[in-house]
């Protein structure tokens, strides 16, 4: 996998709960998908997912950082002094939810997809 979870941080906090995801390949992020979840066993997680995030078009590099704000905002970039890139994206929930230890993230990388056609 091009990248990997660091943490989900600020559980429950309005406006800062996130999670955060960090770059080790150059990545396309339209082919990543974070799913909300939860822990049924300590070592298995629900295959009903109860939301997604699709991440749009963008080219990530090795070192970049990629947070999810769980709230609302506009997407957008800053650059490092190191000179990578923190890319920070908004699921738009109302609420947060991480509110339990047992909610987690799953994130899935695809490459490629396919839609049911229009109206189907």
């Amino acid at each position: 996998m091009r990248l990997q979870i660091v943490r989900v941080a600020d559980r429950g906090v309005p406006n800062q709960e996130r999670v955060h995801l960090s770059v080790v390949q150059e990545a396309t992020l339209s082919f990543y998908v974070v799913l909300l979840s939860r822990y049924i066993k300590p070592d298995a997680v629900s295959n009903s997912s109860m939301s997604a995030f699709w991440f749009p078009a963008a080219t990530v590099k090795p070192g970049d950082q990629i947070v999810l704000f769980t709230g609302s905002g506009q997407a957008n970039t800053r650059v490092e002094q190191n000179g990578s890139t923190t890319h920070f994206y908004y699921w738009g929930f109302k609420n947060t939810l991480f509110n339990d230890a047992s909610s987690c993230i799953v994130l899935l990388e695809g490459s490629t997809w396919l839609a049911s056609p229009r109206g189907t």
